[in-house]
């Protein structure tokens, strides 16, 4: 997709990695490393999006769906595939699509603070209800 004055996401993107070079102290071994994996992330996706198939969701997605479609023989709209794109996002690890993805290698693992964050957010001053049986 472009935009309007002839850009796309990826050079929005090349334009804040930039300004981070430029404004940001790099000067932690972390620091540095989130920078150089974000470039090789915009090389790649200017290359091949699936390339970041290991690193992105949507290129991971798009991957796993496609390959499923094909080896399935399904058609773009048959409703098993729609409901697998669903599948995907859901956040219960157990049948998360992407969760699968991660155990399985397939895809970097988001950190587990990251993951905590997400399952019980700091922010959120209300306890987890107790589930029935545990």
């Amino acid at each position: 997709m472009r935009y309007r004055s002839g850009s796309n996401a990826v050079s929005v993107q090349w334009e804040y990695l930039d300004a981070v070079r430029k404004t940001c102290a790099l000067d932690s071994d972390d620091a540095r490393w989130t920078v150089e994996e974000w470039e090789k992330a915009l090389e790649d996706l200017m290359v091949d999006p699936l390339r970041c198939r290991d690193r992105l969701d949507w290129p991971a997605k798009h991957a796993l769906l496609t390959e499923f479609q094909k080896a399935q023989g399904l058609n773009p709209d048959d409703p098993w595939l729609l409901s697998l794109d669903l599948e995907y996002h859901r956040l219960d690890l157990d049948v998360g699509l992407y969760f699968g993805l991660e155990q399985s290698g397939s895809i970097q693992c988001v950190p587990s603070e990251a993951t905590d964050f997400l399952l019980r957010p700091a922010w959120c001053a209300i306890p987890p209800l107790p589930v029935p049986g545990q």
